[in-house]
């Protein structure tokens, strides 16, 4: 098992992202058609963007802790966060790497991190002490 490539921890972050954003969206649709907040789509907007970060950080917390380090994006993609030392993943590392990865600003920041020092480890990584593996990789 190897360190997972930059393309799989990125096609594992999206799936995410649009699981979160389909829960966002969904709500968007409820608050406009019952008129929750008048038609201030504004608003309906930013409690939608709200929302799915919320979700986000939930869904990945609660999966990646009861799995072990995985997603359901890493486990489409066939990776898994682990610590490079063999001690458990736990629930704290899980809500660090979901709490972190769930705003935009630090995901574009970790992209240009990892491309311009040509890093096998994310800013992620390093806040949860933990390496991604790729499971399929012999």
């Amino acid at each position: 098992m190897g360190i997972a490539r930059y393309e799989k921890r990125l096609l594992a972050y999206l799936f995410d992202e649009v699981l979160a954003c389909l829960f966002g969206v969904g709500i968007a649709i409820l608050m406009y058609h019952f008129e929750v907040l008048g038609e201030s789509i504004f608003l309906i907007a930013v409690l939608s963007c709200v929302f799915a970060y919320l979700v986000y950080v939930f869904l990945c917390t609660l999966v990646s802790a009861l799995s072990g380090g995985m997603t359901f994006g890493f486990m489409v993609a066939g990776i898994k966060a682990i610590h490079s030392d063999g001690s458990p993943f736990t629930l704290r590392d899980a809500f660090i790497r979901a709490v972190t990865k769930g705003l935009l600003p630090a995901v574009l920041a970790n992209a240009v991190y990892m491309l311009a020092v040509h890093s096998q480890r994310s800013i992620f990584d390093r806040l949860s002490d933990t390496l991604v593996i790729d499971k399929r990789r012999r």
